[in-house]
């Protein structure tokens, strides 16, 4: 059960990073997008796809974007902290460091294409002293303005 939360936390953790982590190529509007993760070298598990609708401010603001991080059972949310941002043409790369009940360590990159994006994230883990490796790949696609 602690692996199957971890992994829900890090793929959750990896979505909203991997959404918030771009301010330059990155449009507004309602996204679709659907995440795959493995763990520990095993095969992925099923896809997963989520909707989620990016306003014009979390766009123009990458902090904005990211929500926050899911709560561990029993235990606070990890602090969470977005370092080495760097966005290249249409490419967004990011490290993200989190302390707390589950500390973590957070490499990504996403490469925009006009209305859809791919990315992939790699991140360790160590949740009470047992390592975790888990890597997500993602894709996006902009569904059009959001609803409201």
């Amino acid at each position: 059960m602690k692996l199957v939360t971890a992994s829900v936390c890090a793929s959750a953790l990896a979505c909203s990073v991997a959404l918030g982590a771009q301010s330059g190529p990155r449009r507004d509007g309602n996204w679709e997008v659907t995440t795959q993760t493995s763990m520990n070298g095993m095969p992925p598990g099923p896809a997963r796809k989520e909707t989620r609708c990016v306003t014009k401010e979390e766009a123009a603001n990458p902090a904005a974007a990211a929500p926050a991080p899911p709560q561990g059972r029993g235990g606070p949310a990890p602090d969470c902290k977005l370092t080495d941002q760097k966005i290249t043409g249409n490419t967004a790369t990011w490290t993200t460091k989190c302390t707390g009940t589950i500390s973590l360590e957070m490499s990504g990159e996403v490469v925009y294409s006009g209305d859809s994006y791919t990315g992939s994230t790699t991140t360790t883990m160590n949740m009470n002293g047992q390592a975790m490796a888990v890597k997500s790949t993602f894709t996006g696609k902009r569904l059009g303005d959001c609803v409201k």
